[in-house]
């Protein structure tokens, strides 16, 4: 399956970094990615994930970040077949 996932996060050093490790960790592939500041605290964070893992695994341990202040996944898509 594939999602998309915003998340709302505190703008502090690294914090992306840690973002990116837990979606390796929980063995999603990364597909797209997409950040825009918010001011100068705040960072809004729109990524497009695949695996065939539950969804509830990723968002978990995302929760799990200091830096996360909102999560929402936006879409669920299966996963498109590959020529």
């Amino acid at each position: 399956m594939q999602y998309q996932i915003e998340l709302h996060l505190n703008n502090q050093p690294a914090a992306l970094e840690r973002v990116l490790q837990v979606v390796r960790y929980r063995q999603f592939q990364l597909e797209a990615l997409q950040m825009q500041p918010q001011g100068q605290d705040k960072l809004t964070v729109q990524l497009k994930v695949s695996g065939q893992q539950s969804i509830n695994i990723l968002t978990s341990q995302l929760n799990k970040l200091y830096d996360l202040a909102r999560l929402t996944i936006q879409h669920e898509l299966p996963l498109q077949a590959t020529a």
